[in-house]
């Protein structure tokens, strides 16, 4: 199995070699649009948000509503062009408080952008907020069977979720060993992955993690 690991500058594999992506610092409904892609095959960025940085993770409904949608398309309609040129891909990482910012979000928008060089880093822990805790396992099942196969999905972030100070309903990323899931629920992602689709890792010591993983996966 190929892992990966994601830090603020890029996605890189843990052997060593060429990054699966470069992350970008892109607020599409801030940024001017721009030729992002520079050398990279790949550009990860969130989906966008009102404000600045200080209010990245904040609730705002306008987020979802048609303005957000029209200004993370407008963006869209502008960068892309770069990224045909360079050959590139723009990959997006969807958040429970930015404009793609859930399952069928995801999926709404790949079908409409079809065709198109944009994809999704599937990020199904990140995904969730406090209030879908108690339903956990169905919903980390519901979005794998929706996205993990999807062609336009070119890796899986394997992740857990911690508490958020100060924001009841927010998570933070964890590693997967420590958090507010389950190992079952860490297993349940990792045994939809298909076969060859890289899983990316956050956090510390992202070996340490891949093994654990192996451990998991091999006591199934």
């Amino acid at each position: 199995m190929s892992y990966f690991h994601l830090t603020p500058e890029s996605i890189i594999p843990l052997g060593g070699g060429e990054p699966l992506a470069i992350v970008a610092a892109a607020n599409p409904l801030r940024q001017t649009p721009a030729n992002i892609f520079g050398a990279s095959s790949r550009i990860v960025c969130w989906s966008g948000w009102f404000g600045d940085d200080s209010t990245k993770f904040d609730r705002d409904f306008r987020t979802w509503t048609r303005d957000g949608w029209d200004g993370l398309d407008a963006w869209c309609d502008q960068v892309l062009p770069f990224a045909a040129a360079a050959g590139a891909r723009l990959c997006f990482r969807p958040h429970p408080r930015h404009v793609i910012a859930d399952a069928q979000a995801c999926m709404s928008f790949l079908k409409r952008r079809e065709g198109q060089p944009v994809e999704i880093l599937l990020d199904p822990a990140g995904l969730l907020t406090a209030s879908m805790l108690p339903r956990a396992e169905d919903h980390l099942k519901r979005i794998m069977d929706a996205l993990a196969a999807h062609p336009a999905v070119p890796a899986v972030v394997v992740s857990n979720v911690v508490p958020t100070a100060g924001d009841p309903d927010q998570l933070e990323p964890a590693p997967i060993g420590g958090g507010l899931l389950s190992g079952d629920m860490v297993k349940l992602v990792v045994a939809a992955i298909p076969v060859g689709k890289p899983r990316v890792l956050i956090g510390p010591d992202p070996g340490a993690q891949s093994r654990a993983i192996d451990a998991i996966t091999a006591s199934a």
